[in-house]
């Protein structure tokens, strides 16, 4: 087990906040790459969580099991890991290329059909365009 900690002062303290983030995104990363394929993409979720971190400050990344019904590969089963960031009405703006750039990564470099993207409780699926 960890080490004990000390109780602090306790003098009631007056709590100050320090930033305000007014913006919620989230962005799955799948663990399959061609639509059902399982595949080895902890190295991707390394890097997406070191990008959003030097982005946004930091980063939440939660594992979970993911369905979904393909076109072409009926339903999907998979684990998937979800990525949480927080930020401000500048960061959101600084952030706009980063995230487009960000999201085109998964669909190609993990072969997805589509990728999953929220912003502040509003949820899209996004794919590539066609050519």
């Amino acid at each position: 087990m960890g080490e004990a900690i000390a109780p602090v002062s306790l003098e009631p303290q007056k709590l100050q906040v320090c930033q305000h983030y007014n913006h919620h995104l989230r962005v799955l990363i799948p663990t399959t790459v061609d639509g059902d394929r399982k595949a080895d993409t902890s190295a991707f979720l390394d890097r997406a969580n070191l990008l959003f971190s030097q982005q946004f400050g930091g980063t939440i990344c939660k594992r979970f099991f993911g369905f979904y019904e393909s076109e072409n590969y009926g339903l999907v089963k998979e684990v998937i890991f979800e990525i949480e960031a927080w930020t401000n009405d500048l960061g959101l703006k600084q952030a706009e290329s980063f995230l487009e750039n960000f999201l085109v990564e998964i669909l190609q470099e993990l072969r997805q059909e589509t990728v999953f993207f929220a912003i502040d409780g509003k949820a899209q699926l996004l794919t590539l365009e066609s050519r």
